[in-house]
């Protein structure tokens, strides 16, 4: 191509950077325009050589080719002509040593936040040889313990804890990379109520990171980081700092010598730091795995030593112990934060099992798991000093004022007093509401597009309260018309609609929910201003409002206790301050989400036992095929002969016999009848005999890895490993539940049918009383509507429909014209397909693209179903 300038001097500099460009490729150094600057340099002086006629038809080679795509050789040039014709320079005599220069000066490695996520990515898939893994959606519609996916390993739980199905994809895993969506907002992990008042919360973000399962460890993990961060991201490695687990006597942990160790090849002793429980122990919940993690801290400012400001101080430095919170180091207040040092990546190494009581014990196969924001390394790395004025926010922020006639652009201030926004100054408070509004517009958008609808409790409720916080302060602050916020969806499927093609999918859904919920709030709005003006009129002058009446005005009409201080003092009154953070507390204890994995005082095998049984206790995986074998019609089956291989109480020890005496237990046998709870199927019931005269009543079936455990009591004799026993089903009690689950689904292809559009699928309840489908729509169903599907459901039932099962590779399947799965949900391969009607899997697999097959219920599933629809 050719770069056109002013006449001046630009046939010296096009034959010079001939020549150094053409050195460049010979030689092809790491850093070309380094050399291309060195070569205009020290050639300065020299007559340049006669100008290269191009060849027609000539091509490069490959490797060439490249190598300038690799360094992005011609964007470069064109920008250093650019930035010559911009400030002048094209006037010079030479331009050749201003090109020199600018070839010379540092210069970015990334410009966007989407380059900066691939790199990461490709780094660990291309060169660590890590699979490339979708985010998991940010609704976790299988696991009752989050109300969302606050952390990038919460999709790989069930491999940590060795309950993942088999045959699925996830099962396969050694090692992983990915962006997971991510959501803070309610329950244990929530930052919701800081969001806008700094430059660094968020409620939605992405987290990198990289996991190993019973795979590489922390060699590899160390190494792999400091190469990522020093030669793909180009870090000056002397502003980073390490941390590493200082150990816990009383705990009985010890330090975690070993990556303080590895660390040393890379960093010199003075930035290698000990870190306290609090922050280098990392643990998964109450109970479940854990172990010492080691932090990578960033020094914005550099040439100086920081390590005094690293996790707020609260670090060991060269052998000394951790000052204590309030001490003075080098000027520092300990426990203070320093904005310019900051986290950015946070290495787990999870070697131990927390158990119930407290202990410790080792993991049989060490995992790691990484997490690094996006928003903050891009930061970083785009030359920014804060989260909020990276790219995808910048396009967030034109879309905003897009929306609000007049607004100025976004500016980055924040108040000095976090705690107390109504001292903020006015351009404060803008720049404030800017950020509420573009982090949560992110947050409700990807939220309702994975499944989430805001609505009255649990994490609707929270989705309802961002939303209302964020029109709230748009239209307050921002003097944004009623009806700004659901204008903003198109902005963020624009921004990350290529990472997360999801978005994409139905963005007018998303627009129409929001929509609706701004159009609600604002009524509600008008009505919380009427209600507190009721409770004033009750109270005498120079009165209080009661916390509780406080709190409502918050809870229900979505009041921040702010302004009722202030609507209050207007009327000469004042607030129980007291009161209403008591009635807040008490409400944030009702939305905490659990922090433990456990299921109670149940039976449950994690990685430890379930390597135990396949490894040193030789166990084979159960085979549960003989489920299938029964007449759903007559609701009968016949017992089923095993033989009893383990027996494991609610405290994870193996017994050698069991009685009545013993309490709660699971029993693990080589092959059995019994449906274990899955898919919204509600588990068998039955009891478990031998001819000795020994009862077992099975209370629970759970899988847990390979192994179906029948969880429940002795009632009668002793049972011991390796005794031949008879396993007998309620087949009574099973049918109602079979056919309630095939009902799910000749209803989800009602709906679809009634809906005239697809509902995705987002869970479902299979009982012996009842059934419940949750899907995703929109807005309640009509009247009519209700009828369509109801008639449709009712005719398939009438129509007598064979109901086919298959087992088919995933690949094959998936190809089906119409089949239906569950959002997010993974699915084993090969797969069991389910056809209400229809001439089968077989011919469906055989020709996937026939269109009748939409005529038909086909959808994945592993449940236990009627033989035909009729019953």
């Amino acid at each position: 191509g050719t770069l056109t300038m002013e006449r001046s001097g630009v046939e010296d500099l096009t034959l010079r950077l001939t020549e150094a460009l053409n050195d460049a490729i010979a030689k092809r150094p790491a850093e070309p325009l380094a050399a291309m600057a060195a070569f205009l340099r020290s050639h300065a002086d020299a007559p340049p050589g006669e100008p290269i006629d191009s060849v027609a038809g000539a091509t490069l080679l490959p490797e060439v080719t490249s190598y300038l795509e690799e360094h992005r050789i011609r964007e470069e040039l064109e920008e250093m002509i650019n930035g010559l014709r911009s400030n002048g320079s094209s006037g010079a005599a030479s331009l050749v040593g201003p090109a020199a220069d600018a070839l010379a000066a540092p210069r970015r490695a990334f410009r966007t936040t989407a380059e900066v996520r691939s790199a990461f990515i490709d780094f660990f898939a291309d060169k660590a040889a890590h699979s490339r893994w979708p985010s998991s959606p940010v609704v976790p519609h299988d696991d009752p313990t989050l109300l969302f996916i606050n952390a990038g390993m919460n999709q790989f739980k069930p491999l940590f804890l060795g309950q993942c199905k088999e045959g699925t994809a996830m099962s396969k895993l050694k090692r992983a990379a990915n962006s997971q969506k991510c959501i803070r907002a309610g329950g244990k992990h929530n930052d919701l109520d800081d969001v806008g008042k700094d430059v660094y919360h968020h409620t939605f973000f992405e987290m990198l990171g990289n996991w190993s399962f019973g795979d590489y460890f922390k060699e590899e993990a160390i190494a792999w980081a400091w190469q990522l961060l020093t030669e793909v991201y180009r870090i000056p490695p002397e502003r980073l700092y390490v941390t590493y687990f200082e150990g816990n006597e009383a705990l009985g942990v010890p330090a975690d010598t070993e990556a303080r160790d590895i660390w040393a090849k890379y960093v010199p002793p003075e930035r290698i730091l000990a870190g306290n429980m609090k922050d280098n122990f990392w643990e998964m919940g109450d109970t479940g795995p854990c172990g010492p993690c080691s932090e990578i801290h960033y020094d914005r400012i550099g040439g100086r030593d920081a390590s005094h400001l690293v996790n707020d101080g609260c670090v060991g430095r060269n052998g000394e112990p951790i000052p204590a919170k309030g001490a003075v180091v080098k000027g520092h207040t300990v426990g203070v934060p320093d904005p310019n040092v900051l986290e950015i990546w946070n290495n787990v190494f999870m070697q131990f099992n927390r158990e119930r009581d407290g202990s410790l014990t080792p993991l049989p196969a060490p995992c790691v798991d990484t997490g690094m924001g996006l928003e903050r390394v891009s930061s970083i790395l785009l030359d920014k000093m804060s989260n909020y004025d990276i790219d995808v926010f910048a396009a967030l922020f034109k879309a905003i004022q897009a929306v609000v006639p007049g607004l100025r652009e976004y500016a980055g201030k924040v108040g000095e007093d976090m705690e107390d926004a109504a001292k903020w100054t006015e351009d404060e408070r803008v720049d404030m509401a800017f950020r509420v509004v573009a982090d949560h517009i992110r947050t409700l958008t990807f939220a309702i597009t994975d499944g989430a609808q805001p609505s009255a409790e649990g994490r609707g409720y929270v989705l309802r309260r961002i939303l209302r916080r964020a029109v709230r302060y748009g239209g307050e602050i921002l003097k944004a018309p009623e009806g700004f916020f659901h204008q903003l969806v198109d902005a963020v499927v624009e921004q990350f609609g290529d990472a997360f093609p999801e978005l994409r999918k139905d963005p007018e859904r998303v627009k129409a929910i929001l929509r609706e919920e701004e159009a609600t709030f604002s009524r509600t709005l008008k009505n919380g201003i009427r209600q507190l003006g009721k409770y004033c009129e009750k109270l005498p002058a120079g009165g209080t409002l009661s916390g509780e009446e406080a709190f409502k005005m918050y809870d229900t009409y979505g009041f921040p206790v702010d302004l009722t201080l202030l609507m209050c003092e207007e009327k000469g009154l004042t607030v129980d301050e007291a009161g209403y953070e008591a009635e807040m507390e008490r409400a944030k204890e009702r939305s905490r989400d659990p922090g433990s994995f456990s299921r109670g005082g149940s039976v449950v095998l994690e990685a430890e036992q379930t390597v135990a049984l396949a490894e040193r206790m030789g166990v084979p995986r159960t085979d549960d095929a003989p489920k299938w074998v029964w007449d759903s019609a007559a609701g009968a089956g016949q017992p089923h002969a095993s033989t009893l291989r383990a027996a494991i109480d609610p405290s994870k020890v193996f017994h050698e016999s069991v009685t009545a005496e013993t309490g709660l237990v699971g029993l693990i046998v080589e092959s059995t009848p019994f449906y274990a709870e899955a898919g919204g199927q509600v588990c068998d019931l039955g009891t478990l005999t031998t001819a000795a005269g020994a009862a077992f009543l099975v209370e629970d079936v759970q899988r847990f890895g390979a192994f179906v455990t029948h969880i429940g009591r002795v009632t009668a004799g002793e049972l011991k490993p390796g005794d031949a026993v008879q396993l007998c089903v309620d087949y009574g009690r099973r049918a109602p539940i079979a056919q309630n689950h095939t009902t799910t689904h000749m209803l989800n292809y009602a709906l679809r049918a009634a809906l005239e559009q697809d509902c995705d699928q987002r869970g479902s309840l299979c009982d012996a009383e009842k059934l419940r489908f949750d899907f995703a729509y929109p807005k309640p169903l009509t009247a009519e509507q209700l009828a369509a599907v109801q008639a449709q459901v009712n005719s398939q039932i009438g129509a007598d429909l064979e109901v086919h099962t298959s087992t088919v590779a995933l690949e094959q399947a998936m190809a089906i014209n119409g089949l239906r799965a569950v959002f997010g949900e993974q699915y084993p391969d090969p797969v069991r397909v389910v056809s209400v009607g229809g001439p089968g899997v077989g011919q469906m697999v055989a020709a996937p693209d026939q269109g009748e097959w939409r005529g038909y219920s086909v959808e994945f599933c592993g449940g236990a179903h009627i033989a035909r629809s009729s019953e």
